[in-house]
């Protein structure tokens, strides 16, 4: 069985709550990916993009769970430090901004 992954950004932990009955499709634009442990991606992308070891990242409690966890969906939220790293990505072969 396949998994599908939603990325999206909310404004705030409530309204990014809510994606976990509605699916963040109705409420925010998305972005769907699938067949990879999103949470074990976030850390390894946290790592490459801004450093620090994927066990202190699991220490500190990363990514923050927002809801869910009961074995079936799950909300989390990326940290501050990775979105930045994120918004200032650029695509190297091609020298796009992400």
């Amino acid at each position: 069985m396949g998994i599908i992954v939603k990325f999206f950004v909310a404004p705030d932990d409530t309204s990014a709550s809510l994606a976990l009955r509605t699916g963040p499709g109705r409420a925010f634009e998305s972005l769907s990916f699938g067949n990879f442990d999103p949470e074990e991606a976030v850390l390894e992308w946290e790592c490459l993009l801004a450093g620090g070891s994927f066990e202190e990242l699991v220490e500190a409690g990363e990514p923050r769970i927002v809801a869910g966890f009961d074995g079936g969906c799950v909300v989390f939220a990326i940290s501050p430090r990775l979105s930045a790293a994120l918004t200032c990505a650029t695509h190297p072969a091609a020298g796009l901004r992400l």
